[in-house]
């Protein structure tokens, strides 16, 4: 399956990523086919490959592309790059990343990404379920964390939030050494009553010790508009082994 690509800058230069596999396991490698193409005759600064987790603005893996730094390009000149990334020999951890080229020239930044998805290796993923049953208050609003039920694809979280004037809930999940699970908005087909919510998170590893779920903030609907406030609304629970 091939990886996203997108398009860079298309006035100066064309640029893609291609990847042998979008979807891979943390011990499998993944080659990614660097391409460009200058538009117009430029002088490249620089240029990079960055590995980021998604949602965030450092990158894990940085590593400069000499061979396109420090260079002109005349109009119509083509160049194309291969590299094979291990994830877990360079610390790349299970989790959503974007992989992007990062260019700069003219003091002008352009980039080009694409999406890969590293997973646990096979049989290291948690799967069962745990009644939490565990409630927190705050602000005069109560979050009840029900259970999660974990899959070798997916978690789901099971709550319960009152009152009812509360809006859609934008929750978090993370594990004990800080690793954020990727919540998968639009994933649940089952319809719930009033103030019961589900929400599906990426899996759980077996070496996972402990999970906090939490509601940073609410949005509270009242006759004058709605209205956020900052939480948060906080479960810890331990992971049986």
């Amino acid at each position: 399956m091939k990886g996203n690509a997108n398009t860079a800058v298309k006035t100066f230069i064309s640029s893609t990523i291609s990847l042998n596999k979008s979807v891979i396991n943390s011990i499998d490698p993944v080659v990614l086919t660097l391409n460009f193409k200058a538009d117009e005759t430029i002088n490249l600064e620089s240029s990079r490959l960055a590995v980021y987790p998604i949602g965030k603005q450092v990158p894990s893996l940085s590593a400069p592309i000499p061979e396109w730094s420090h260079i002109s390009f005349n109009k119509g000149d083509v160049r194309q790059k291969k590299v094979t990334i291990l994830p877990s020999k360079i610390g790349l951890r299970p989790g959503y990343y974007v992989v992007k080229i990062e260019y700069l020239f003219d003091n002008t930044a352009a980039q080009t990404s694409a999406d890969l998805l590293i997973q646990y290796p096979p049989g290291t993923i948690k799967i069962g379920k745990i009644n939490v049953n565990k409630t927190v208050q705050k602000e005069g609003y109560t979050l009840t964390l029900k259970s999660i039920t974990m899959y070798k694809d997916k978690v789901i979280v099971d709550t319960h939030f009152s009152p009812s004037s509360v809006g859609n809930l934008l929750p978090n999940m993370k594990l004990d050494d800080g690793t954020d699970l990727k919540w998968l908005p639009g994933a649940n087909s089952t319809k719930l009553q009033m103030n019961n919510q589900q929400f599906t998170f990426s899996p759980i590893p077996k070496s996972a010790k402990k999970v906090t779920f939490s509601i940073p903030v609410i949005n509270v609907k009242k006759t004058n508009g709605t209205f956020g406030i900052p939480g948060p609304w906080s479960i810890t629970m331990n992971i049986p082994k």
